[in-house]
């Protein structure tokens, strides 16, 4: 009975707070199980998770407004909104490192300081690249750089395949171009791999 006459009350003071303040702001908690465990276990959790955390904790934080103002009825119910914690501090660190669903290059000097590599190193592939398609211009059947299976190379005519150092990485369908990483740009190359992976 006194279980009964407590949820009693609590429906009344909830429909109450209804009446005067519209309809609560409820929490979305999209996988939130999921990825409160990935995270006790240390596993990773991608960006999507972490914008799903953001989103639950916005809900809170609106749904403890709207308590906050039910307070004026001095009922129970209203002061509830005081047992939510302020997460506010997870929610600025989840919105200053993630921005569209990505990793933000503000998420940490780390990651800074690894992308800005990763756009030297591009554009010095590139440069070198350009440099000799513009020397050797017999040697090519296109004046501009390719990327074949994730490599920038040379197209190379079959006939001038052997006065271009380097690794043949495809070749045309009608075989008369040949897709070639110079040896000057491999060391480049494989240092740029290895910054993707940091």
């Amino acid at each position: 009975i006194d279980v009964c006459r407590s949820k009693i009350k609590e429906t009344t003071e909830a429909k109450l707070i209804i009446d005067n303040f519209g309809t609560p702001p409820l929490s979305l908690m999209k996988d939130l199980d999921k990825i409160i465990y990935l995270s006790t276990k240390g596993d990773l959790l991608f960006p999507e998770d972490l914008n799903s955390v953001l989103g639950f904790i916005v809900s809170c934080n609106r749904m403890k407004s709207y308590l906050s103002k039910a307070e004026t009825l001095n009922i129970d119910l209203a002061f509830f909104g005081k047992t939510l914690f302020d997460l506010s501090n997870v929610s600025d660190e989840i919105e200053t490192c993630i921005r569209n669903n990505q990793v933000s290059d503000n998420a940490s000097s780390e990651l800074r300081s690894i992308r800005n590599k990763i756009i030297r190193n591009k554009e010095n592939v590139k440069n070198k690249l350009d440099d000799m398609l513009r020397s050797k211009k017999e040697c090519f059947s296109d004046s501009y750089v390719i990327t074949r299976g994730g490599r920038s190379v040379l197209p190379v005519k079959k006939t001038h395949k052997n006065k271009i150092k380097g690794s043949v990485v495809d070749k045309s369908s009608s075989g008369e171009t040949y897709f070639i990483e110079p040896d000057s740009v491999k060391k480049l190359t494989d240092e740029l791999d290895w910054l993707l992976i940091d």
